[in-house]
């Protein structure tokens, strides 16, 4: 397979898992492109590259910036922003995990603080009380794994996987 099929390959399916991140399709497609690309890329050159919309390119440009896997620079010949990708998959991970937790961990510890502070226990609300008891604790346990893993190492992090597979 040469690098063309190959990163055609890639683009299509890091969009397809991008998207059961919870990631537009096409912003994974432009992290694909531009993590597959050797030198840094404008807008232009990513919009000519995959033959999506310059509103789509922008949008994800800007949204994987904020998510930190970009670096961004500036030409001062041709006044243009240049992006070019983070390609240490550890940083990568991490700053995916980051913001999956403040996507999803924290919303879910914030409702069931809500929801269980002050709770009456009136026999109606027992179980539901109960269920967001539970509920809570299993989001700060996860919380507290997310946050080790996001802070620790990435030798600790394959030591882990390492165990878990023996």
């Amino acid at each position: 397979m040469d690098f063309e099929e190959k990163r055609r390959i890639f683009i299509e399916k890091w969009g397809i898992l991008s998207e059961r991140w919870g990631v537009p399709r096409s912003t994974g497609r432009v992290h694909a492109y531009l993590i597959s690309s050797e030198k840094s890329l404008c807008a232009e050159d990513v919009i000519s590259g995959l033959g999506i919309s310059a509103g789509s390119v922008n949008a994800a440009l800007r949204s994987l910036a904020g998510w930190g896997l970009l670096e961004r620079s500036i030409s001062e010949s041709t006044r243009k922003d240049y992006y070019q990708a983070v390609k240490d998959p550890w940083i990568v991970v991490s700053r995916v995990l980051q913001e999956r937790r403040k996507r999803e961990i924290e919303p879910l510890l914030e409702l069931c603080e809500e929801l269980t502070t002050g709770a009456g226990y009136s026999d109606e609300s027992r179980e539901l009380d109960g269920f967001l008891s539970e509920v809570h604790g299993l989001g700060r346990k996860a919380d507290k794994a997310l946050r080790r893993v996001i802070k620790s190492e990435e030798s600790f992090f394959l030591s882990l996987i390492q165990k878990a597979m023996k």
